[in-house]
């Protein structure tokens, strides 16, 4: 119908101008699709065949035969998904781990380490995890490492920094802050960042600080 429109000069000629164009931007787009879909794959094809990781994996398994880090993760049951991605994800790297929550779980699973899942009782989270990971291990890590369920850890970077570190030291790493503003000469390591702890620090926090007032205050209710 339209050839014969065509033929017998009833085509309107501006109609017949946009089909052209439509036709040919078709056209166009579909060449350009295939272009970038052979362009894509022969440069992932040149990469793949170019990359090569062994260095870095050789690397990363002296270190994780030298420094051995457990890792302690606060997490609640509202958080629950929270967990379970930083399991399929960093939390592979570490050398053991546990996390330690309100409520006990077996599916991801969690340590009952407190009655109460509120952030201002995570300093009573953080001791009785601790406690129970210390008691049930003893010295058998390196390295303690205390995070909260948002926190991703890069481990092969952490393993690096305290390659050259003693464990059977004092050591505590993070984040530092000062205590109640800068009047104050206290400082502490932001529990939210994370910190670390070496094996001799864990076991002097474990055995002599947690049940002695002169070094830590005897209330469950309190930032960690």
């Amino acid at each position: 119908m339209i050839c014969e429109m065509i033929g017998k000069n009833k085509f309107p000629y501006a109609i017949l101008i946009r089909c052209t164009l439509l036709i040919f931007l078709v056209i166009v787009c579909v060449l350009h699709g295939e272009e970038n879909n052979i362009t894509k794959s022969e440069d992932e094809k040149r990469f793949d065949d170019s990359f090569d990781d062994s260095v870095f994996n050789e690397v990363n398994s002296e270190m994780a035969k030298r420094v051995k880090i457990f890792c302690l993760i606060l997490t609640s049951k509202v958080n629950r998904e929270r967990a379970i991605l930083q399991k399929q994800t960093w939390v592979k790297r570490c050398d053991n781990h546990i996390f330690g929550s309100g409520e006990e779980s077996e599916d991801i699973p969690t340590f009952k380490a407190y009655h109460n899942d509120g952030y201002s009782f995570s300093f009573g989270k953080m001791k009785n995890t601790l406690s129970h990971v210390w008691r049930k291990y003893g010295d058998k890590y390196d390295w303690y490492i205390k995070v909260d369920d948002d926190t991703y850890v890069i481990m092969e970077n952490l393993r690096a920094f305290l390659l050259k570190e003693d464990p059977n030291k004092h050591g505590y790493h993070g984040f530092r802050m000062a205590v109640y503003g800068k009047s104050d000469p206290h400082t502490y390591n932001h529990g939210g960042a994370g910190y670390v702890m070496s094996r001799r620090s864990v076991k002097e926090l474990v055995e002599k600080g947690f049940g002695d007032s002169k070094y830590c205050r005897q209330t469950d209710k309190a930032f960690d």
